[in-house]
């Protein structure tokens, strides 16, 4: 029930939020700019894009392992 009540406002807010948003862009003076009806969302990084490369990967792990070796 509680769920159902929640997806009942959540549409209502949505409806209300772009009637006053497709108002506005009526309302709106000759030489302003039109409200936009939908935010731009960001693409997201590819599965394998925010892991470095293999060869940095094994570079990285080669210099901590001579600093370590260093500390010795």
């Amino acid at each position: 029930m509680r769920a159902q009540e929640d997806r009942a406002v959540e549409v209502t807010t949505l409806v209300r939020d772009a009637v006053a948003n497709a108002v506005a862009n009526v309302m709106r003076k000759k030489g302003r700019k039109a409200v936009p009806l939908f935010r731009k969302t960001k693409k997201r990084a590819a599965r394998g894009g925010a892991r470095p490369a293999g060869g940095s990967l094994a570079r990285l792990i080669e210099g901590i392992e001579k600093a370590e070796r260093g500390r010795r």
